[in-house]
């Protein structure tokens, strides 16, 4: 099954959004970070972070952009939509799902190309997308 999972970024809010099954998040754009470097909530807090707590980031923002940050959140999301697909012995056929992203990234073509080259290659290496485009271009 292909899975068209869409990504729509702003300043508040990173919404995702998956036609063939329903799927739908509209999370506040955030991750935290504890103090180790490790990502202990996106978006909505769904459990105490702990004093650990280091920084909170936006998911995505074109000024301060984390092609890692970003391309985690991605395959977070994916993953999640993912796991909604099948049940029971029917995921054997998880090896045949492949996802088509399609990101809405505002301000993403004023990004240093190094900077949209690292999340590419971000996006490439997550498993089973077949393809993306950002903002409307085809990458993949």
């Amino acid at each position: 099954m292909i899975l068209h999972v869409e990504f729509r970024a702003d300043a508040e809010r990173w919404r995702v959004r998956v036609p063939e099954t329903g799927f739908i998040r509209d999370e506040p754009n955030r991750m935290a970070y504890n103090t180790r470097g490790a990502v202990v909530s996106i978006g909505e807090y769904r459990h105490e972070v702990g004093t650990e707590l280091a920084r909170v980031v936006p998911i995505y923002d074109a000024t301060s952009f984390d092609p890692a940050g970003t391309a985690g959140s991605v395959q977070f999301y994916c993953s999640l939509a993912h796991k909604d697909v099948r049940r029971g012995l029917a995921h054997a056929l998880d090896l045949f799902d492949r996802f088509d992203l399609t990101l809405e990234l505002p301000g993403y073509s004023e990004i240093a190309s190094g900077l949209r080259g690292e999340f590419e290659r971000y996006l490439n290496a997550i498993e089973y997308v077949r393809s993306y485009s950002i903002n409307g271009s085809a990458r993949k």
